[in-house]
């Protein structure tokens, strides 16, 4: 990885000063001196003779199902595994356009008044857009790491037990030797080739005055605009709609067009050793792959927009003050339910979407709108070198004098409430807003499980039906003082929760669950008051 920054400020008139920059940054990729990773999988390359040969043995019932899809209209017999290669190195295609401009505006409008705006641009590396994904330990190696999964259930019959969990036998550990065939007939993970890092655009608008008292007043309006934003993407997906006109039928087994098909070199995969499959697993665009994961896609959006207020007084005659307020609103895209998924059609949601393998089981977090942060610090006006007792001796000095009192006290409003399965639900929630071990959080009158083998047309929150806010106060007491000339000692109390509040978490959103709407349980990390006691010695 390399980069580089320059940046210069120029005074366009005694009051107003102009900052630009430009930083650019490439990220090359993982690459391997003995090209054994994996790069692509080239699902535009006919596998050679697949199509002859697995064509007439589709059953003719699955080739008719998957005429009604209104998607894939047929089989697609294609798939070419690669690895890395001299001349072509690395695991991705790098992105070489990582040029991020920084702009910055200070007006001062008089001595206690400025305005300042700024602009910048942020490329996030893969690496740290996804860390997991691209960490040594972590890819899919191919053939170097191949992961045999239980077959799945057939007609409600196991196809693994304990005894013999995988009775087709092992992917074998093949590294390259099976070239463009590798992971045939078997799931397959890999990244987008041509990389297009996540990019962040972010603009900030601040005011500052200074106020009578030594305060600073801030108002600032700062928006983050991201693009490109990555998830992992299923190829592989089977029609939604094809579930929704079948149901319970698609889990009928039919013939394995694929057993015994090839070799055990151009089709490793245990599918080939399964005499029977379900029809949905036919049902796919690419059946002849168990499943095709591609991670790293960079087709989502997200958008951040906060109003901030901050008042700050300086420490000064033993007393400092900060007090912080922010509004916050965000969105992101998402597929509103499989079926979106599968046409690839994104919708903006007011939440963020972290990662997910899927539609319905995406990371979800929910920003508060409201966020009040305060903090103190107070040295006691007693003891020697302060406004009362300077006289104190040394002795009652020790006991009384010399004391400060810190706080911090955190409030932040509650998250909307996410509903991210398919449920049956009304069109609009009442909160209740009760509190407490048992309490209902909101109606659930109108709730009930969701028929399976329908379309969600539950939405995914409500507006204005948000979770438990946060409520916490931090207080320190602490003093100094000194034994000798050269030996200094300090003794403090921390107490975290000082007030020995309760902060509850999120009601239970599972329908089917028996305290559905409920809070029963405490904020997770979050305590009762505790207490800390520490003392330092200096010399």
């Amino acid at each position: 990885m390399y980069g580089f920054y320059l940046q210069d400020d120029y005074k366009l008139t005694p009051k107003v000063t102009l900052n630009l920059g430009l930083r650019y940054e490439y990220e090359g990729g993982l690459w391997d001196p003995q090209n054994r990773i994996p790069q692509q999988l080239d699902l535009t390359n006919p596998i050679p003779g697949m199509q002859a040969a697995i064509d007439p043995l589709m059953p003719s019932d699955v080739r008719a199902k998957m005429n009604e899809s209104a998607g894939q209209k047929s089989f697609i017999y294609n798939g070419a595994f690669s690895f890395t290669e001299d001349g072509n190195k690395h695991k991705t295609s790098a992105d070489k356009y990582g040029f991020m401009p920084r702009a910055g505006l200070a007006w001062r409008l008089n001595d206690k008044s400025v305005i300042r705006v700024g602009y910048g641009r942020f490329v996030v590396p893969a690496s740290l857009a996804n860390p997991e994904r691209d960490a040594l330990g972590e890819i899919d190696l191919g053939g170097f790491t191949p992961t045999t999964v239980v077959p799945a259930v057939l007609a409600g019959i196991p196809q693994g037990y304990l005894a013999n969990p995988f009775p087709f036998g092992l992917d074998p550990i093949t590294g390259k030797s099976f070239g463009r065939y590798t992971n045939l007939g078997t799931s397959v993970s890999f990244d987008q080739y041509r990389q297009r890092p996540p990019i962040s655009d972010r603009i900030n608008i601040s005011l500052q005055r200074q106020l009578p008292g030594k305060f600073i007043a801030d108002f600032t309006y700062f928006v983050n605009f991201v693009t490109r934003d990555q998830y992992s993407v299923n190829l592989d997906m089977m029609d939604p709609r094809l579930s929704y006109t079948y149901k319970s039928a698609l889990s009928a087994t039919v013939n394995n067009p694929f057993y015994n098909y090839g070799t055990q070199q151009t089709f490793p995969g245990a599918l080939r050793n399964s005499k029977t499959v379900s029809i949905a697993s036919l049902l796919v665009p690419y059946p002849q792959y168990t499943g095709i994961t591609q991670t790293g896609t960079d087709l989502r959006s997200a958008h951040y927009q906060s109003l901030q207020l901050r008042g700050q007084r300086a420490f000064s005659n033993g007393l400092s003050l900060l007090a912080t307020y922010a509004y916050v609103t965000s969105k992101a895209h998402w597929f509103f339910d499989p079926q979106d998924e599968y046409d690839n059609r994104l919708s903006w949601m007011n939440f963020t979407v972290t990662q997910s393998g899927g539609a319905g089981s995406p990371t979800v977090v929910s920003d508060p709108k409201h966020r009040f942060v305060s903090a103190a610090t107070w040295d006691l006006p007693i003891g020697r070198g302060r406004r009362f007792g300077s006289t104190l001796g040394r002795a009652a000095d020790y006991v009384i004098g010399g004391w400060q009192v810190s706080g911090i006290y955190t409030y932040t409003s509650g998250a909307p409430l996410i509903f991210s399965s398919s449920i049956i639900a009304p069109s609009t929630v009442k909160p209740i807003g009760s509190i407490g071990a048992g309490s209902y959080w909101f109606d659930t009158t109108g709730f009930a499980a969701q028929a399976s083998f329908t379309r969600r047309t539950n939405p995914w929150y409500y507006d204005g039906l948000v979770g438990p806010g946060f409520k916490n106060m931090d207080l320190s007491l602490s003093k100094k003082f000194a034994l000798t000339e050269r030996i200094k000692a300090s003794i403090r109390l921390d107490a975290f929760n000082a007030l020995n509040g309760m902060n509850w978490a999120t009601p239970q959103l599972t329908v089917t669950a028996s305290d559905f709407g409920k809070t029963n349980t405490q904020l997770a990390g979050y305590y009762g008051r505790q207490l800390q006691y520490s003392a330092r010695l200096e010399f």
